[in-house]
């Protein structure tokens, strides 16, 4: 099916998803933030909600949290705004930076694979069906419950005319999106370099005394 854009299907920017974690708008998102974000989606709701909630909080976090200092930048979220899509995708994001065809076809393959009633839309039951199958392909604990949080969190970041499904154009759109802005992203701050080798203990310093 030929994917096309219009008014009833918009599509969601990575700064709206990034400006409506930041509650406090101080340009970070630290782990609270994405928490309550994460239950607002509905991830918690059923057995074990607090669990998936802290579960699905510390994934996002390990995701796009770069420098692992425990809150998000905005620079770090450009980066990985890519990682923010269902998983399966066949999608390489130093291409789609240049490549928007190859958006549209990474997310045609999805709805090929993952939209079963062939309507263009993935309602949540596709969802969690596709993502927990996911899971289980790649040998994850807990495949279902990790499908149902996929499908939560997708749906409530991602449907953005909030029709209970995720359209094809609004998916690309935000792929595409986030393509626009990791070409403008600044560069990933550089690893520390590693320490100057220390010279070895010598054998008298850690030799028991002679008696």
């Amino acid at each position: 099916m030929p994917m096309t854009t219009s008014a009833a299907s918009p599509s969601v920017s990575l700064r709206q998803l990034f400006d409506g974690v930041d509650k406090n708008k101080d340009q970070l998102l630290d782990k609270a933030e994405v928490k309550l974000s994460t239950e607002q989606a509905g991830v918690g709701s059923g057995f074990f909600g607090g669990r998936k909630v802290n579960a699905a909080t510390d994934a996002l976090m390990d995701a796009v949290d770069g420098n692992h200092d425990g809150n998000v930048s905005w620079a770090e979220y450009q980066q990985g705004g890519h990682k923010l899509v269902p998983a399966g995708m066949k999608l390489d994001p130093v291409r789609a930076q240049s490549d928007p065809a190859h958006i549209d076809a990474a997310v045609a393959a999805l709805y090929a694979d993952a939209d079963t009633d062939g309507d263009g839309t993935l309602s949540r039951a596709e969802l969690t069906a596709h993502q927990t199958a996911q899971a289980e392909q790649a040998g994850q604990s807990h495949a279902s419950t990790r499908g149902e949080i996929a499908a939560a969190l997708a749906l409530d970041k991602l449907d953005a005319n909030k029709d209970g499904g995720l359209q094809q154009p609004e998916l690309a759109g935000f792929l595409k999106d986030v393509a626009r802005e990791q070409r403008s992203a600044p560069a990933a701050p550089a690893p520390d370099p590693a320490p100057a080798a220390s010279k070895p203990v010598t054998a008298p310093a850690v030799r028991e005394r002679s008696r």
